[in-house]
């Protein structure tokens, strides 16, 4: 498995293995990225992926999210939603999200929209990485992947799963089926 985030204009990648050893990895793109790691077992990024094209209704995994880690809820910040990724400011991806959502973009928002871009047009453009995402996982936020653990009662039940694949979340990992 390989958790990524952003990193000064990088990637971040952390590699866990069956046996427990890891290795840390500074990559320069998203393709890079697919590169080195498309035959681990999943690839979980910390950054929103499956964004919403219009509509003020939010994505239900990132509602989920902030229900289950309560005081620390402000930390999953509302996602772009895709026109605004081509902003060319602040001001601009604000209007745009307001136009297409009726809500404005935080500036949480738009600190990470050149990763969220990165990651939207490589799925756009790679099949096979989009197939294998769009297929198998939901997003995991590291506020989330540690705050809950898998197998405990406050996980996400199946149908929850189901029901954030279906709203907006096309795809968050990548992993072999």
């Amino acid at each position: 498995m390989v958790g990524a985030d952003a990193s000064r204009g990088r990637w971040l990648a952390i590699k866990l293995s069956e046996d427990g050893s890891w290795e840390i990895n500074l990559v320069r793109n998203i393709a890079e990225m697919w590169e080195s790691y498309s035959r681990a077992s999943s690839i979980l990024i910390d950054v929103p992926i499956g964004l919403r094209e219009q509509g003020d209704k939010g994505r239900l995994c990132d509602m989920e999210a902030r229900k289950r880690i309560g005081a620390r809820r402000s930390s999953v910040f509302r996602a772009p939603c895709r026109a605004a990724l081509r902003a060319e400011n602040y001001e601009d991806a604000k209007r745009i999200s307001r136009e297409k959502t009726g809500k404005s973009l935080s500036i949480q928002s738009w600190g990470i929209i050149p990763k969220v871009r990165e990651v939207d047009e490589f799925l756009n453009e790679n099949a096979l990485a989009e197939h294998r995402a769009v297929n198998h996982f939901t997003r995991k936020t590291p506020r989330i992947f540690f705050r809950v653990p898998r197998n405990s009662e406050e996980s996400l039940s199946s149908q929850e799963r189901r029901d954030c694949r279906r709203q907006s979340i096309k795809y968050s990992t990548w992993s072999h089926a």
